[in-house]
């Protein structure tokens, strides 16, 4: 028979390289599809001497399955996890700025609340009202900060730190307006504390009620200027050049 003869052929390796790859596919093909034809090139094989010399040769095998340990179980799930991990870390850091409108940007920044870090000593006359703006700040209560900062804003009392965090406060409140004079006020003064930290946010802020072009001079000044929030400013900057 012709299919006899083939896979006799293709025991003793007496077909070229294509018919072997194509009898292969074809026995793979019976062996995974059709059933009938699996037990048909079955009982071919098994009547063949070739065949029997080839599964004689084959080493015992226990026919109980291996029961998977309890660690490899957890392998391949672990494995996927770590490789989904990688693959938002990979797009994140090379993620094309194009791809992520100029207000999406901002609003993700402006999610990230700049965390309250006081760099001096307060003094005793106004230790209480620096506590109590610090605390609201931390606890998010943006309103309540604005209060006890204000009120040191307004005796002349407030700091170079003051200011910064109080505008804070006002951007987070989405009073933009008075966040935007409080930090050109900081970028005035001769000190260089929250300088990049205002100029930042300014930009943000700025963006927030359409005022681009100032914005986009801030950002290039960050970028130029080479530190904290300079690869956001280049991000910001690229989308621009849509």
């Amino acid at each position: 028979m012709k299919s006899v003869d083939r896979l006799q052929q293709y025991l003793r390796g007496d077909l070229s390289e294509a018919e072997l790859d194509e009898q292969t596919r074809e026995l793979a093909r019976a062996y995974f599809a059709d059933a009938d034809r699996k037990k048909k090139w079955g009982e071919l094989l098994e009547d063949q001497p070739d065949w029997q010399a080839f599964r004689a040769s084959l080493p015992p095998t226990d026919s109980t399955p291996a029961k998977p340990s309890q660690s490899s179980r957890w392998l391949w799930p672990a494995i996927a996890a770590g490789l989904l991990l990688l693959a938002a870390l990979v797009y994140w850091l090379t993620r094309d700025p194009d791809t992520i409108s100029r207000p999406q940007f901002v609003a993700e920044q402006l999610a990230q609340p700049h965390p309250y870090q006081n760099s001096r000593a307060v003094q005793a006359n106004d230790a209480d009202l620096r506590q109590r703006a610090a605390e609201d700040y931390q606890n998010a209560d943006y309103a309540a900060a604005i209060v006890p900062w204000q009120k040191l804003y307004d005796a002349g009392d407030a700091t170079t730190e003051d200011r910064f965090y109080l505008a804070q406060a006002h951007l987070y409140q989405k009073n933009y307006a008075a966040a935007i004079a409080l930090y050109e006020e900081i970028l005035a003064l001769e000190s260089r504390l929250y300088q990049r930290e205002a100029r930042w946010y300014l930009a943000l802020a700025q963006l927030r009620v359409g005022q681009e072009a100032p914005a986009r001079q801030q950002l290039e000044a960050l970028s130029q200027q080479r530190g904290w929030k300079s690869t956001e400013a280049d991000q910001l900057l690229q989308t621009w050049l849509e």
